[in-house]
């Protein structure tokens, strides 16, 4: 399944400066599992493209939706392009 959403961590002072570019912007999301580990183990996760590069969790995300996978593959190379461009 594929999903857009709000990128919203509950720690943005942990993320690295390019993955605080994505706060408060839709991204594409692709359904993950649950979180083996750390605070939020057991929480559903989702990935996303290789520029965040770790399974976000549900938690820290807002406005999740579902979307056909050509709307994701637009998104994705839209996010691609303009973390290319920074």
């Amino acid at each position: 399944m594929f999903y857009e959403a709000v990128f919203s961590p509950e720690h943005p002072e942990q993320l690295a400066e390019e993955v605080r570019s994505y706060i408060g912007k839709k991204i594409v999301l692709q359904a993950g599992g649950r979180l083996d580990n750390g605070p939020k183990k057991g929480e559903q996760c989702f990935l996303t493209t290789q520029k965040i590069g770790y399974p976000i969790p549900a938690s820290d995300l807002k406005d999740v939706k579902s979307v056909s996978y050509l709307r994701w593959q637009t998104m994705r190379k839209e996010m691609e392009n303009a973390a290319e461009t920074k």
